[in-house]
């Protein structure tokens, strides 16, 4: 890349199976087409997690973006990692986790529990344990690491700053990577 760094790093997006989440994906497969993309996914297997984030990723991806999204899919490039964000080390065994965080330079982190019925407390775990033990994975390679909030995203604001977190990590004017709010 012209800044010097590996252009097979891989990313790793949390949220993949939500709304915003499958949004960024599309996004990612699209302006990243040499990186391997790893998405958590709260699953009992990997074969069943892949499938509904492909499934996702192709309901939110324009007619022009259908067959490179499904081509990323088809090749492998786009993987799903069974894991849970509420969990230490996110569910995985120390091996995995630290696997995991050897194979990404870039975390975009767009998970989260959102109920607003349910106490804080309820959302301790997932929401800040998960972003805790999502940057301690980012932090052993030092990988860069987005943190993309649902409630930014309701305002304008909140989505020019997501939008801008999210160019950051991708490298910014240097990657021509853009956002708009």
């Amino acid at each position: 890349s012209p800044r010097g760094e590996p252009v097979d790093g891989g990313i790793l997006l949390t949220g993949a199976t939500g709304f915003l989440g499958s949004v960024i994906l599309v996004e990612l497969v699209r302006r990243c087409p040499t990186r391997a993309i790893r998405c958590l996914v709260r699953d009992d297997d990997a074969t069943s997690a892949l499938a509904r984030v492909r499934a996702n990723a192709t309901a939110a991806a324009a007619p022009a973006d259908k067959a490179r999204v499904n081509a990323a899919f088809d090749a492998a490039r786009v993987v799903a990692v069974v894991a849970d964000i509420a969990q230490p080390s996110l569910g995985l065994d120390v091996n995995a986790f630290e696997r995991l965080g050897a194979s990404v330079d870039i975390v975009i982190h767009a998970a989260a529990l959102v109920n607003h019925a349910l106490p804080y407390s309820a959302h301790r775990a997932a929401n800040v344990g998960g972003t805790r033990e999502l940057l301690r994975l980012a932090a052993a390679r030092c990988a860069r690491c987005a943190c993309v909030s649902t409630i930014a995203a309701i305002a304008r604001a909140g989505l020019r700053a997501a939008g801008g977190q999210l160019e950051a990590a991708l490298g910014g004017a240097d990657d021509n990577v853009r956002v708009a709010a």
